[in-house]
């Protein structure tokens, strides 16, 4: 596990206030569990982060149970906290004793968040969950409108029907259409948006992005519907 020695963090906390180190510690890595999603994470390990400030020590306790009062969730949801903290390499578990949790706060600049290989290299990476069930309403739509019109989608020499995404493709965090087969109710394929339409989804800060993507999977669709 690569991260500056406990002595070199404390040198370089020590040449800061806390206020402008936490300040630093925000804006540095607040955008990373924006990204991911993942505030609350982030605010446990502000909380985490305090108490490292308050102790001038990186090596630092904390009382589960109370944790689990401060932000009103059980300790099953701190444990899981503490495991992405510790995979992205911000903090290392050391032991526990009863209720009381020893671990080490690991010098954030040498954290995943910064040492990984960048995780847009998905676009899907940072698309938040809201997207994908807003998407999965409209392919649910589509599919209803395609059925009553007794569309049948013609792939690979085969005739399919669009159906409802399953949770299974919610799961995948992409745009996947789902096709049943006509022979065989039992036999599913899918396609991604990107490989039905030919085009990339439209990037969220556009505000016609739903519109863009309904209006480019019909089209799609229709093209090989019979």
């Amino acid at each position: 596990m690569s991260y500056i020695p406990t002595q070199s963090l404390k040198n370089s906390f020590d040449s800061l206030s806390k206020e402008t180190l936490f300040f630093e510690i925000y804006k540095t890595i607040s955008a990373y569990f924006e990204t991911q999603k993942n505030p609350k994470v982030f605010l446990f390990y502000l909380f985490l982060f305090e108490i490292r400030l308050d102790k001038n020590n990186s090596k630092v306790f904390f009382n589960i149970l109370h944790a689990t009062y401060k932000y009103d969730i059980c300790e099953k949801t701190i444990k899981s906290y503490l495991k992405q903290l510790e995979e992205l390499k911000l903090i290392k578990f050391n032991y526990k004793n009863k209720q009381l949790y020893f671990i080490e706060i690991l010098d954030y600049k040498q954290s995943l968040i910064f040492t990984q290989e960048n995780p847009q290299s998905n676009p899907s990476a940072d698309l938040p969950n809201r997207f994908y069930k807003d998407i999965a309403l409209i392919i649910k739509n589509i599919a209803r409108d395609f059925n009553k019109q007794t569309k049948k989608i013609n792939i690979d020499g085969e005739q399919y029907k669009l159906i409802a995404p399953s949770s299974r493709i919610h799961k995948l965090q992409h745009v996947v259409l789902e096709f049943e087969s006509l022979k065989d109710s039992q036999m599913l394929t899918g396609l991604t948006y990107e490989n039905l339409t030919n085009k990339s989804l439209p990037p969220l800060n556009n505000p016609f992005h739903q519109r863009i993507i309904k209006a480019n999977l019909k089209k799609s669709l229709y093209a090989i519907a019979s």
